[in-house]
C-alpha cells in the first residue's frame, strides 16, 4: 500500500509540472495580483486593444472611401486606384495589423496630396454634385470615430505600461503570454495615439476645403445630426 501512494505522489508530482508547462499556468493566472494587490486582468486590456482597433479599421475604411470619390472627381485615376487598392486589402484582412497601419499611412498621404489640390479648378462639377455630400458624411463621420479611438488609445497606453511593470516583476502569478500579450496592446495603442491625431488633422483640412466647395457651387451638405448617425453605424458595421 505504501509502495502505490509513493507512486501516485511521485506521478503527481512529475505530471504537475508538466500540466503547468502546457499552458494550465495561464489559464489559473490569466487575472492576477501584483505585490500591492491590484489586479492586472489582461484579457480586459485585450477587449479594449480589440475595440480600438475596430474603431481605427472603419474609420479608415471611410476615409479611404471618401478620398477615392475626391480623387475621381478630380480626375487622378491613378492616385484614387493606388488608395482603392489599400483599402480593399483592410477590408480583406480584418485582423491584419501590419496592413491597418500601412492603410492608416496611406490615408494621411492621401489626404496630405488632396489639401495641396485646388479643388474649384480641379474637381469635375457633375461628379462633385453626386458625391460631394456623401465624401463629406464619410469625413465627419469617421473623423468622430477617430478622435473617439484616440482618446481611448492614450488611457490604454498609460495602463498597459503599468500592467507591464506589474507582470515582469511577478512572473510566476501571471500566465507565460501575458508579457506578449500585454505588448501587443501597447503596440496597437501606441501607433493609434501616436498617428490618429495626425490623421484627424489632415481630415479636417480636407473636410473644410469640400465645405468650401459645397458652399460656393450650392451643394447641400450632411448635417450634424447625420454625420452623427452615419459615426454610430460605422462602428456596428
Amino acid at each position: 500500500m505504501k509502495t502505490v501512494l509513493k507512486c501516485m505522489l511521485v506521478l503527481m508530482l512529475v505530471c504537475f509540472p508538466m500540466a503547468v508547462g502546457a499552458g494550465m499556468l495561464d489559464s489559473i493566472t490569466k487575472k492576477g495580483s501584483d505585490s500591492g494587490g491590484a489586479a492586472v486582468d489582461v484579457n480586459a486590456l485585450s477587449v479594449r486593444g480589440t475595440g480600438i482597433i475596430g474603431k481605427v479599421r472603419a474609420a479608415t475604411i471611410n476615409l479611404g472611401e471618401s478620398l477615392i470619390y475626391i480623387y475621381t472627381a478630380c480626375g487622378n485615376k491613378q492616385s484614387a486606384e493606388k488608395l482603392q487598392a489599400s483599402i480593399d486589402a483592410l477590408k480583406a484582412k480584418k485582423d491584419d495589423s501590419d496592413q491597418l497601419k500601412k492603410s492608416v499611412g496611406d490615408v494621411n498621404n492621401a489626404a496630405s496630396e488632396i489639401n495641396q489640390i485646388d479643388l474649384q479648378s480641379k474637381m469635375d462639377a457633375a461628379k462633385a454634385r453626386s458625391n460631394l455630400g456623401k465624401s463629406i458624411l464619410k469625413l465627419g463621420a469617421a473623423t468622430i470615430i477617430d478622435l473617439s479611438a484616440a482618446n481611448d488609445s492614450k488611457q490604454l497606453v498609460t495602463d498597459s505600461q503599468s500592467a507591464l511593470k506589474a507582470v515582469q516583476a511577478n512572473p510566476m502569478k501571471y500566465g507565460a503570454s501575458a508579457v506578449s500579450n500585454i505588448k501587443g496592446v501597447l503596440d496597437t495603442s501606441s501607433f493609434v495615439a501616436n498617428n490618429i491625431p495626425t490623421q484627424v488633422k489632415s481630415i479636417q483640412g480636407v473636410t473644410v476645403k469640400l465645405v468650401d466647395y459645397a458652399k460656393i457651387n450650392k451643394i447641400s451638405t450632411p448635417s450634424k445630426q447625420e454625420i452623427e448617425a452615419a459615426s454610430n453605424g460605422m462602428v456596428r458595421e
